[in-house]
Formats: C-alpha cells, sequence, structure tokens
C-alpha cells in the first residue's frame, strides 16, 4: 500500500514542487473489483480525503451489475467513505462497445468528481495493465503516444484529472492487500472471454512474458516514461513545423525537410482538429513517405474523417 500512496502523492503534487506534499481530495473509480478496492483502502489507510464513484452500463448482466455495486456498498459502509453512483447506456451506439463504454464511464466519473468537489479521479490501472496496453499498441503499430501505454495522469473534463496511483504495483499485489484487510472483490467474468484480444493476450502472452523476465510490466512503466517523453519532443517539433501552414495546408518542400514521424504529427494533429478523430499511424507514414519522396503524382490517404492530400508543391488535410 506504500507504493500505491506515494504514486497518489506523486500525481496530485504541482509540478515543479520540490517534494510530494499529502495529496488531495480524490474520487476512486470503483468497480467491486480487486484492483480498485486495493486502490480506495489504500488511500483510506493513509488518512486521505477520498469519495467513492461507481458507473454501471448496460453491458453487464443485472446479477453481475447487482453483485459489482453491492461489492461497493459494502466496502464504503465499512470504511465510512461517500459513494456516487452514475448510469451510462452503451448498447445501441455506433463504434466498438468497449471504447465508446470507456468513453461514457470516464465523462461520467468526471460529472461525478465535480459534483463531490474534487480535482481529482483515481483509477486502478496495474503494471500488467500498462504492458497489455503496450503489447496491443505493438500490433497496431502505433507512434510514441500508443506505445507509452497508460498515462499516470492525464485530464478527463473540465478541472478534472484521472491518475493511475498503482502502475508500479500487480494484480497479485492488489489482491494481497483486498485480503489482509478482509475484503472480498467480484471478478469480472468477461475476463475469461479469450475472443478478446486484449483478455487472449492476458492469458498467454503475457503470462509467457512475465515468466521470462518477472519485472517485464516494472520496465514497460519505464519505457512509456521515456516515450512520452519523446511524444513531447516531436509535438513540439510538430508545433514549430504547423505554424509555418496556412491553416491545414502546408508547402511540400518544407515538410519535406522533417523526419517522417514530425510530419505525421503534424498531419494528425491538423486531422484530429478537423475531424475531433484519430489517424491511423499507418496512413500517415504512408503520407509522410510519399511527401519525402520524387513522386510529383498527385496522392491521396484516408483515415480518421480526414483526406491528407499530397501535390506537387503542397500537402493538405480536409474533411472527408
Amino acid at each position: 500500500m506504500v507504493e500505491i500512496v506515494r504514486a497518489y502523492r506523486r500525481l496530485t503534487t504541482p509540478e515543479r514542487s520540490a517534494r510530494a506534499g499529502a495529496g488531495a481530495p480524490v474520487l476512486v473509480a470503483l468497480s467491486g473489483g480487486a484492483d480498485s478496492s486495493a486502490l480506495l483502502l489504500a488511500l483510506w489507510s493513509a488518512r486521505v480525503p477520498v469519495v467513492a464513484g461507481h458507473v454501471l452500463h448496460d453491458l453487464r448482466t443485472a446479477a453481475e451489475a447487482r453483485a459489482d455495486r453491492g461489492a461497493c456498498v459494502a466496502l464504503c459502509a465499512r470504511l465510512g467513505v461517500p459513494l456516487l453512483h452514475a448510469r451510462v447506456k452503451v448498447k445501441g451506439r455506433v463504434g466498438n462497445a468497449e471504447g465508446n463504454a470507456r468513453a461514457l464511464r470516464y465523462a461520467a466519473l468526471a460529472r461525478l468528481a465535480r459534483k463531490a468537489g474534487v480535482a481529482w479521479i483515481a483509477t486502478g490501472h496495474h503494471g500488467h495493465d500498462q504492458l497489455e496496453t503496450v503489447l496491443l499498441a505493438l500490433l497496431r503499430g502505433s507512434g510514441p503516444r500508443g506505445l507509452a501505454g497508460i498515462a499516470p495522469s492525464r485530464g478527463v473534463g473540465k478541472g478534472v484529472r484521472v491518475i493511475r496511483p498503482m502502475l508500479g504495483v500487480s494484480p497479485g499485489d492488489a489482491r494481497r492487500v483486498c485480503a489482509e484487510a478482509g475484503v472480498r472483490w467480484c471478478e469480472d467474468a468477461s475476463n475469461a472471454d479469450v475472443g478478446l484480444r486484449r483478455n487472449r493476450i492476458r492469458a498467454g502472452v503475457l503470462q509467457e512474458l512475465l515468466a521470462i523476465k518477472p519485472d517485464a510490466a516494472e520496465r514497460a512503466v519505464q519505457a512509456g516514461e521515456l516515450l512520452r517523453e519523446a511524444e513531447r519532443v516531436v509535438r513540439r517539433r510538430a508545433g514549430v513545423v504547423s505554424r509555418r501552414g496556412a491553416g491545414a495546408k502546408w508547402s511540400r518542400a518544407g515538410l519535406a525537410r522533417e523526419r517522417p514521424i514530425v510530419i505525421g504529427a503534424v498531419l494528425g494533429a491538423a486531422a484530429k482538429a478537423l475531424s475531433g478523430r484519430v489517424v491511423p499511424q499507418r496512413v500517415l507514414m504512408a503520407a509522410a513517405r510519399v511527401i519525402r519522396s520524387d513522386c510529383t503524382d498527385p496522392k491521396r490517404f484516408s483515415g480518421g474523417g480526414c483526406v491528407i492530400e499530397v501535390r506537387s508543391g503542397t500537402v493538405g488535410v480536409v474533411r472527408a
């Protein structure tokens, strides 16, 4: 629990502060599982001002939802921690159900945090989650941002940030915290569905990696920190290059002098500003290769709701 509390205090301390403070009031995203229950126990034991938030979505069966809610109610009642609830509707929405559920859950948690008057939401993501995320990013061919995995802290809604104080611990550590406290947790039945790529990696590839290198998750967290810094360097350079253009249009010769990863960042940022969506890295890199080539034939690359138009003298990004 000490590592969790230390990470929490670092994450809630103002930047450039000489040392971590006591930590600020926080809303713990409580699902009823071992990870989030351990997080709540750790912060509560350190006398951190906490409130819990439980979000129910319609992808769970009624029985599972009741069990999750019951576990949250029981734990919060035992600790004397306020528990806030929210519901989100995922079924019937266009797109990936898991992605939609995640976005809606964070939006609901942000609303609960504002209702509770706190600026921080703590989630129970641990080191194995980080390693899984990095492996999935590798399979997608992601750039530095994707390969960095789960960020320790990020904004989510106005005036609210999500923090992950458990990236330095394992799921086994979380279960031990709960067991030592005599707390029963719920297991998510969907985790056994190896038809989902993440679950298949968790059940097979991840276990093999940990057998080969037991500290693989810790190394993934460290690599993520380095890749986030690399991504910031690329983003700063991309910002300089972007300002040379007129809106979402640039001189091809000017872009061609930059490294492909910088060109991709320029085009990706412009596309996201137009459509609010992310262009796949493979599309950005394909466009960058043509921009830097001797090819003068017009080329178009589609992705993320936008089209990148490469001509002999200019490069532009327009809505699809």
